[in-house]
């Protein structure tokens, strides 16, 4: 089979991944699963095999892509990576927050079919890993105002080599 086309019963907006990748083994036994979303059309080939590298070599069981982003966060009013009561942190300084990019997933197999068996989802399962993806690959389109930031950043991209940056020698000096 060259083409997957999932059955009308997997392509309503509440289906989940989990779901979608069950049946996808089902009809296509292998060891190994890497689920490359187009959702991120700036991710490279490279990229991809880089992150596959990744996966085998750690031997995981599942692994999701992330972006690092070093940026002071709060959840429910609480800071995550800061505290109020310290000096305030550099945003250089900060353990990076890693919000799931989506952009590749990967699954052995046999851990992810025992998991679905047993507990219905298997998205994260057994040993999981999470691989932080380069700028460009973090861009996620699921909007049109994604779709338009995307389009300047690929637009961005072609053009940076007719850019040179210059550092005078005070920034040399801090870098």
């Amino acid at each position: 089979m060259d083409f997957y086309k999932r059955p009308g019963i997997l392509v309503k907006p509440e289906t989940k991944t989990d779901t979608v990748v069950y049946d996808f083994l089902l009809k296509n036994p292998c060891d190994i699963v890497a689920w490359v979303s187009p959702i991120a059309p700036l991710q490279d080939a490279q990229e991809v095999k880089r992150i596959v590298k990744h996966f085998l070599a750690e031997k995981l069981d599942s692994l999701m892509t992330v972006k690092n982003e070093q940026v002071h966060c709060v959840y429910k009013g609480k800071p995550v990576n800061f505290r109020f009561n310290k000096i305030f942190t550099q945003t250089q300084g900060l353990v990076p927050l890693q919000p799931f990019v989506y952009s590749l997933m990967v699954w052995r197999v046999r851990a992810f079919m025992r998991a679905f068996k047993k507990n219905g989802y298997s998205l994260f399962c057994g040993k999981v890993g999470f691989y932080p993806v380069d700028k460009l690959s973090s861009i996620i389109i699921k909007r049109k105002e994604d779709l338009w930031f995307a389009e300047g950043m690929f637009g961005a991209a072609r053009l940076k080599k007719c850019y040179k940056v210059k550092y005078d020698k005070l920034t040399k000096s801090i870098s």
